[in-house]
């Protein structure tokens, strides 16, 4: 769609709050730091007061940006949602990223203001000509370059999550989302390059691309034309002969195969080991279990009962941010994370820390299903990172999985 409606009027306004917050910190900030001054002077119950404060002041403009550009999203495209959900995922979506800007915010400041010190006792100055120096930490300009970058963020955020509902409604529809700038003097290389160029050819992230980045996506919706006939060769990828039946006797359509054959490349590419996939009966007490696998026995196994009606179950957990996955080909790459964690030996112990830290971000981020375990953590942090699931935390996925190999 067109550009942010009343960007210049909502830039202006989120700077001058943030500005404001900044400019009371520093106040305070200097009365802590003392003459000389010390950084121990400055109980970390001061950044914490001073970034609940910010969050408090920014959260709600951040929700109304995110809710005006859904709407605007959905006028433009007159395909009707539920716009309860969509409500409901700007208060999750807005509540827990303003806690991580502002706690960046917050680690950026208190970064520069060390820097500042060192350099005050390095070379001796006044008192005066620290607070000048930090200035520019809590600056107007600073304010300015995080409203900019933040409603830009935030109006994106609005359109693709009623983008993202539309589709899951109507499953013959797909989006192609093309960037768009302003083409004027001051479009930078980074987005010039993505102009009028759909997703997937030199972008893949929504924008913002950068600090100050002003671009937009503009949404085209068309039904899906296509007829399947796809089918590969199984053996290439499993050798057991009584797997290979059981693949061959579940009878999967041609976009099932693509999904699967997807998955093993990607099992193939990153060395994990998959010794099948096939349906199979689950019984009473897992009927609503799409699939599960196990160390000792290293098949994919899919619940018999739900093929064929597994589109609706994906899109009721997707939307109530129950699970990750939206799709067959997502939902086999959480089977694929669990086997992943195996050959990967995942340190047990670095694991649990990683999940007590992180179980509190995970269900606006990443699933309430990421909360019931280490193992789904791990699991679903791997379907959102390998497929750049929109919608949810794709950076702290990424962040998590990198954790956890970096302690092996």
């Amino acid at each position: 769609m067109a550009d942010v409606v009343n960007r210049d009027t909502l830039e202006a306004l989120l700077a001058r709050t943030i500005s404001k917050e900044l400019r009371g910190e520093l106040s305070k900030l200097m009365d802590l730091l003392g003459d000389p001054p010390s950084i121990y002077n400055v109980p970390p119950t001061f950044w914490q007061n001073s970034g609940a404060a910010l969050q408090a002041s920014i959260e709600p403009i951040l929700r109304d940006i995110y809710l005006e550009q859904a709407s605007a999203q959905l006028v433009e495209t007159s395909i009707g949602v539920d716009w309860a959900l969509i409500n409901e995922n700007a208060v999750t979506w807005t509540s827990q990223y303003t806690f991580d800007l502002v706690r960046g915010i917050n680690e950026t400041s208190q970064r520069l203001l060390r820097n500042s010190i060192d350099a005050y006792f390095r070379n001796p100055t006044t008192i005066g000509d620290l607070q000048r120096s930090l200035s520019g930490v809590f600056s107007p300009m600073r304010a300015e370059m995080i409203a900019v970058t933040e409603v830009t963020r935030a109006a994106a955020e609005g359109e693709q999550r009623v983008v993202d509902q539309i589709i899951a409604d109507n499953p013959g529809m797909e989006s192609i989302d093309i960037w768009m700038t302003n083409r004027d003097d001051i479009t930078c290389p980074i987005c010039g390059e993505r102009h009028q160029q759909p997703r997937g050819s030199n972008w893949t992230e929504n924008p913002p691309a950068h600090p100050r980045c002003r671009c937009w996506l503009r949404h085209d919706f068309r039904r899906k034309q296509t007829v399947d006939s796809f089918d590969f060769d199984i053996t290439q990828y499993i050798n057991n002969q009584d797997y290979i039946d059981a693949y061959n006797e579940s009878n999967f359509n041609p976009s099932e195969k693509r999904a699967i054959k997807n998955v093993l490349d990607r099992a193939k590419s990153e060395n994990i080991q998959v010794d099948g996939i096939y349906t199979f009966s689950f019984g009473e007490a897992d009927k609503n279990t799409f699939a599960y696998v196990s160390g000792d026995n290293r098949a994919i196994r899919i619940n018999k009962d739900l093929m064929g009606k597994y589109n609706d179950l994906f899109t009721e957990n997707y939307n109530n941010r129950n699970q990750a996955s939206r799709n067959f080909e997502e939902a086999l790459t959480h089977e694929l994370g669990h086997l992943w964690t195996f050959d990967k030996n995942i340190n047990a112990q670095l694991a649990q820390r990683v999940f007590e830290y992180n179980a509190r971000f995970m269900p606006g981020t990443i699933s309430k299903y990421a909360t019931h375990s280490v193992e789904e953590m791990i699991a679903e942090c791997y379907t959102v990172a390998r497929n750049s699931i929109s919608g949810r935390d794709v950076n702290l996925a990424t962040s998590i999985l990198n954790q956890l190999l970096g302690g092996n």
